[in-house]
Parts: structure tokens; C-alpha cells; sequence
């Protein structure tokens, strides 16, 4: 006997053989055609390692040492279950996006199952999966091309031209750009960005672009709107040596019927044709389809299950615009949160749970409020509160799915527009005016405000030109920017009052937010606290401390004291030494040119001149001696550097938190004390926003 009988295509766990007169000499086990690795061998009983093996049941085979095959008649024969009975539907979209379901044995709860794929043209992302049935979402797999700068220019040479510099693809590929020079000019590079025509060369400022050129470099961009698009380099160097090029997408012309497989590792599920479908019917969960789209057949094999990628099937987008709320009508493809679209074409459904719009890879949802055959309307939603808020300042690919065909074609007059750009908009401030020692904490509160580049791309500037000073930034979310608003008071002079412009920088191009109205901040003499005295100046645990001043307020709510020792009173300036340096000079080295004449006893050259020590010569050194010569010496760190960094850095921190729990409120302390420890969760524990705490932090 055998146990167990059956098994995982990828085998593993321990087959044990039971029989009679096997011998004590190890000799070898089959299971079918493959080798069952042995574990133990005695004269009644074998165990081996189940080996991987295709779907069927498979004869188990005992070659006993010097006495051939042992005789398994009656002995079961070892199962794998692994197959696949039926898949619906047969037929979608050609881009993919179209839900399938699949339905066999043996599938588990598809963590062994490495790819579902259908022919090279689509794969099939795992939405939900059990040991009979698995349902996936088909996916055109894009293919990448490259690019490189090993073109010959006729004047210039190798280097300088596109390898290819023309470029045919389809929907979903993309094209990689690769760069190296051989340079030390910093004058001289590469880079690639988008142009409006072949004639022009520069960036569009809509379109792909890797910034500034540099001598080694690249950039990748997927393309999944059909048309033409240009791209070009700036100068490589100081004259009209551009690079210029383009790329052409272009759709599927005819259908194509793709092989399914459904593999783990390099076992392919079983075609099982006979069982055929369960009979269950195949419905979607988050929407009741209504529409269905019958022009395409589906394919009819007699020994395979296939699937047909069909160009009737995909729904066609020929316009798409921001019908309200664009940031600006020359380019309707940028707006703001809350944005209408409005997509025309054909093969859409009239019931609007069917047409699904995303924005972004993350799949940021466009809200569907009408629907018709040939039109979508539908709002933009960047934060919908159940993933991350989608970045402000970035091109971002529209993407139109219809359940259950799958994604559209953007056959866009201007290929530019299947992609939003969600812009920064200020809404409302929460101050407008404060001390002349600054110390408030000033919240912008709006949409779209998390640019590309997160919290280290985004900058608060208080004043004019010549006289202007950062807000320090506390914290970005996607509805608002909050700052420690800067100290003014070297700026005061005589004046009583002084309103200045807030300006905000944005993103990896410091692009500027929409606002209602010009933002402003007004400082006020009339809001700058001081403190004139304060008694007992000596306190120990408990003292009552008794503090007179002006515009102190009234509302104790708003009011906190600190207390710090002498000793801290200079936290404004770094309190960390810089490490010291050991400068260790290196003896002169003499020029390899003056080794060339004849040396004297020394190793230096000797000089003729006229006068007394004609035989002698002169001396080098002193023929030299008014000649400067570099005296080359290195620095030698008497303490890890690295460390003294992170120090710095440590203190920066302990700096604003300092700054923002002396004079903002106890929750924007606790917030910051919060953000604080989560950057150092793995070197110190975590503080309570307790009042004990904010005191001790403010100490």
C-alpha cells in the first residue's frame, strides 16, 4: 500500500510504501515518471520524498536492488488533482480589465499558484480564489522597449543620436530611454522630454520629461493612448546638437484568441474539456450587470480553453474634458478635487455602477453621476479616506473600465489628455495675523495639498524679495499644510505693523497652489507678548511663580509656561561640536617633469648657472624657491562623522518641537510629538502626549 494517495502538483510531505521482502539494499522509487527521493529503506516499509508531477493519477514503481520491480498490483495509484473544467466568459476587451472566472480542482487557496496567463498577450490578477474556483481580472502585459543614445550623428559622431529614434508600440508598452556620456563638462548631458512637434525641441510642460541633462541617465513612460508623440534632449553641449524622436501607438487591428494556462511553477493545469461548467452563474459583487455586448464569438479549440481578445469589445473614448472646474482652459486636462469629467465615446453602459472610472495606478476613483451608451460624468475623489490621498503636481493615467468588457481604448484627438493632473488648492487659513516673534502655528486648509515628493516638497514663504523667511513645516496632509510661523522681529524697526505676502512652492517644479485671493500675514505689536518680571526667580517642586507682562491674554487655555535651566538657554545654536580634524601634512612631491634631468645626490635636478659654483651648479631648492608649490594634506576625523550628523539632525528636531510646544496649543504639541516618535520608533520608545511630557520635551 501507498499513504497518502494523492497530492500538490509541487509535491512535498512524505510518501510511505508498505510491502514485503523490499530487502535491505536501497534501490529506487517512481511516482509515474518521476523520481521519488528515498528517506529510509528497510525490508517492509520505504519512505520518500513526494516528488512534483502533472494532474492524473500516476502508477507508484519499486526497483528492489538485484531483483528488478516489485509487484504493485492492487496498490493505488497516486493522484494530483489539477485541473481546469471551464472559463467564463470567453471574450473581452483587448486592453484587458475584463473579469473572468475560472473553474477546476486543485487550485488551494491559490498561494502555490505562480501565473494565470492567456497566451503572451494578458495576464490574470487573482481577485478571489478557492480549490474549485478562481476569479481574475485580465491584464494586457506591456511591453518594454529601450532606447539608447549609441546612434551616430554625422557630424558629431557616436553618442549623440537615438538608438532607435523612431518607435512603434501598442497600448500598455513602454518605451526606456538610457543615456551615458563620457565627460567631465558640466555643461554637457543628456535628457528626454516631451515636444508638441518634430520641429520643436522644447519640453511642452504637459508630457513626460527626466528634468536636468546629466551625463548618465535614464527614464521609462508607459503609453496606453494611441497616437503620435514627440520627444526630443536640450543641447547636449554648447551648440544646436538636439536629439529628437518619436514614438507611434497604435491599437490592435483584428482580434486574437490566447491559450489560457494556469501554472504553478512550471506545471500547467490539465485541460479538462469533458466535466465542462458548473452551471453557477458568474455574477458580480459590487454591481448587477444589466448591459451585455455580444459582438464578439467565442473561441471553440476541441483540446484547450482559450480566450479571445477582442477589438469590438473595447469601449472607445474619443473626447474627454474637464467639463467643471478646470485649473486652466488652455490645458482642460488639469483641475482639482471634485473636478467634472466628461468622457464621450461608444461601448459604455447605461447603468453606472458598469462604468468604472480610475485615475492613477493606485485606482483613485471618479465618481460615476450619469451614464449613457456614449457619455460618462463623473467627479474626481483624491482622499476617499480607505487608501492614500492621490498626489497633487502629477500626471496621472485615466483609466475607463466597463464591467464586464473591460478597459477603453483613449483614442484621443490629443493623446495628452487621457491623463489628470490634480492641482493644490488653498482654501481658508486659520490665522492672519500674530506676533512679531512669530511661534503661531499657521494651517492652510484645502484640497490636493500632498504633492509628488510628499512633506520635503512643499515650501511656506513669509515676505517680499530681499527680506523673506521660511515657515517651518510641521506637517502635510492632503486638506492641509500647517507651519511655525517665522520670527519677524529683526525686521520690525519702528513699525508697528507690517503685512506680508505668504507665497507656497509645491512639488518637484515649485509649482504654486490655487488660491481664492492673495494669502497674507499681518504682524501686530499689538499681539507681541512680553514678560517684564517674575517672582520667587529661586522655586523648587510645586512653587507658585507669579509672571507680569503685557498681552499676556486671559483665557489660560491658551497659555503655557516652561521652565529650562541656564544651561539650555543657548538650544538656538548648535550644542553639538562639530568633530575635530587632524590635519596631517604630506611631504612635498616633486613634479614627475623635474625627473627627467640628471639628479644629484638627493634625487634633485641639477642646475647650471653662471657665476661662482660652476662645477656645482646651482642649488634646485633654491632656484625654485619662489615658485608656489600646493602642499597636499588630508583630514583625519577623530570621531565617527556619521554620528555627529545624526546628531545635528536629532537636534534640528528637538528644535521645532521645542519652538511648537512653547508656543502653539497642547494638540498641535501632541501631534508633533507623535510625528517625532514615529521616525524614531526603533531607538527610542514611544512618549504619551500627557502634560508631563510636553513639559519635559519643551525642557
Amino acid at each position: 500500500s501507498i499513504s497518502p494517495t494523492s497530492g500538490s502538483p509541487l509535491g512535498g510531505g512524505v510518501l510511505t510504501i508498505t510491502g514485503s521482502a523490499l530487502g535491505a539494499k536501497w534501490g529506487s522509487v517512481l511516482v509515474g515518471d518521476e523520481k521519488c527521493n528515498l528517506l529510509t529503506w528497510m525490508d517492509t516499509k520505504i519512505t520518500c520524498t513526494i516528488p512534483k508531477n502533472n494532474h492524473g493519477q500516476h502508477s507508484v514503481y519499486v526497483s528492489v536492488a538485484a531483483n528488478g520491480y516489485a509487484d504493485t498490483t492492487g496498490v493505488d495509484k497516486f493522484t494530483v488533482d489539477f485541473k481546469v473544467t471551464d472559463i467564463t466568459p470567453r471574450v473581452g476587451s483587448s486592453l484587458g480589465g475584463t473579469r473572468v472566472r475560472i473553474e477546476g480542482k486543485g487550485f488551494g487557496n491559490c498561494s502555490d499558484v505562480s501565473s494565470i496567463k492567456l497566451g503572451d498577450l494578458m495576464s490574470c490578477d487573482v481577485d478571489e480564489c478557492s480549490d474549485t474556483k478562481i476569479t481574475c481580472t485580465t491584464k494586457r502585459i506591456g511591453k518594454v522597449i529601450t532606447t539608447n543614445n549609441g546612434g551616430k550623428h554625422p557630424q558629431y559622431g557616436l553618442g549623440y543620436v537615438w538608438n532607435p529614434k523612431e518607435i512603434t508600440i501598442q497600448p500598455g508598452d513602454s518605451v526606456k530611454w538610457l543615456w551615458t556620456l563620457t565627460t567631465k563638462s558640466k555643461t554637457t548631458g543628456i535628457n528626454v522630454h516631451q515636444t508638441d512637434s518634430s520641429s520643436s525641441n522644447e519640453y511642452n510642460g504637459k508630457g513626460f520629461s527626466s528634468g536636468e541633462k546629466k551625463a548618465s541617465g535614464g527614464l521609462q513612460e508607459t503609453f496606453t493612448a494611441p497616437g503620435t508623440y514627440f520627444f526630443s534632449s536640450d543641447s547636449v553641449f554648447g551648440v544646436d546638437l538636439f536629439m529628437p524622436g518619436k514614438i507611434t501607438v497604435v491599437g490592435d487591428a483584428a482580434d486574437t484568441v490566447l491559450d489560457l494556462e494556469v501554472n504553478m511553477t512550471d506545471i500547467s493545469a490539465f485541460h479538462d474539456l469533458a466535466t465542462g461548467a458548473s452551471g453557477d452563474a458568474f455574477s458580480q459583487t459590487d454591481c448587477t450587470v444589466v448591459d451585455t455586448f455580444t459582438c464578439a464569438t467565442a473561441p471553440t479549440a476541441a483540446d484547450k480553453f482559450q480566450f479571445k481578445s477582442a477589438t469590438c469589445l473595447t469601449p472607445d473614448v474619443t473626447s474627454l474634458a474637464i467639463s467643471s472646474g478646470p485649473k486652466n482652459a488652455s490645458v482642460p486636462s488639469w483641475g482639482f478635487e471634485d473636478s467634472e469629467l466628461t468622457i464621450t465615446g461608444t461601448g459604455f453602459s447605461s447603468t453606472a455602477c458598469q462604468n468604472q472610472i480610475t485615475i492613477g495606478t493606485a485606482g483613485h476613483q471618479c465618481v460615476v453621476s450619469s451614464a449613457t451608451a456614449t457619455s460618462l460624468v463623473c467627479n474626481v475623489k483624491g482622499n476617499p479616506g480607505n487608501m492614500e490621498p492621490l498626489e497633487s503636481l502629477k500626471n496621472q493615467q485615466i483609466t475607463v473600465n466597463v464591467l464586464n468588457q473591460g478597459k477603453a481604448i483613449m483614442n484621443l484627438p490629443n493623446p495628452d489628455m487621457a491623463k489628470f493632473k490634480l492641482y493644490p488648492k488653498i482654501i481658508s487659513t486659520n490665522i492672519a495675523e500674530g506676533s512679531w516673534a512669530g511661534g503661531s502655528i499657521l494651517t492652510l486648509s484645502g484640497t490636493g495639498l500632498l504633492p509628488r515628493g510628499g512633506k520635503e516638497a512643499v515650501l511656506v514663504i513669509f515676505g517680499e524679495v530681499g527680506s523673506q523667511k521660511s515657515c517651518a513645516i510641521v506637517d502635510v496632509k492632503y486638506d492641509y499644510i500647517s507651519c511655525l510661523v517665522p520670527d519677524f522681529l529683526e525686521l520690525k524697526g519702528v513699525q508697528t505693523d507690517l503685512e506680508v505676502p505668504i507665497s507656497l512652492e509645491m512639488g518637484y517644479k515649485s509649482e504654486n497652489p490655487v488660491t481664492a485671493s492673495p494669502l497674507t500675514f499681518t504682524y501686530k505689536s499689538s499681539l507681541l507678548a512680553t514678560v517684564d518680571t517674575m517672582t520667587p526667580t529661586k522655586v523648587t517642586a510645586n512653587t507658585p511663580v507669579t509672571i507680569t507682562g503685557t498681552n499676556l491674554g486671559t483665557n489660560i487655555a491658551n497659555i503655557q509656561v516652561f521652565a529650562q535651566s541656564r544651561s539650555s538657554v543657548g538650544r538656538r545654536r548648535r550644542s553639538i561640536p562639530q568633530p575635530q580634524e587632524e590635519i596631517v601634512p604630506q611631504p612635498e612631491k616633486m613634479h614627475p617633469f623635474w625627473k627627467q634631468f640628471k639628479t644629484d645626490s638627493n634625487g634633485k635636478p641639477k642646475w647650471r648657472c653662471f657665476g661662482k659654483n660652476l662645477d656645482n651648479g646651482c642649488k634646485h631648492d633654491s632656484v625654485v624657491q619662489h615658485v608656489e608649490t600646493e602642499t597636499i594634506s588630508r583630514s583625519k576625523r577623530s570621531v565617527d562623522h556619521e554620528e555627529w550628523l545624526r546628531q545635528l539632525e536629532k537636534e534640528d528636531d528637538e528644535k521645532v518641537t521645542f519652538e511648537i510646544c512653547e508656543s502653539g496649543s497642547s494638540e498641535d504639541c501632541a501631534e508633533r510629538l507623535e510625528s517625532l516618535d514615529d521616525r524614531n520608533m526603533h531607538s527610542r520608545r514611544k512618549r504619551s502626549a500627557s502634560e508631563e511630557d510636553l513639559i519635559e520635551m519643551a525642557l
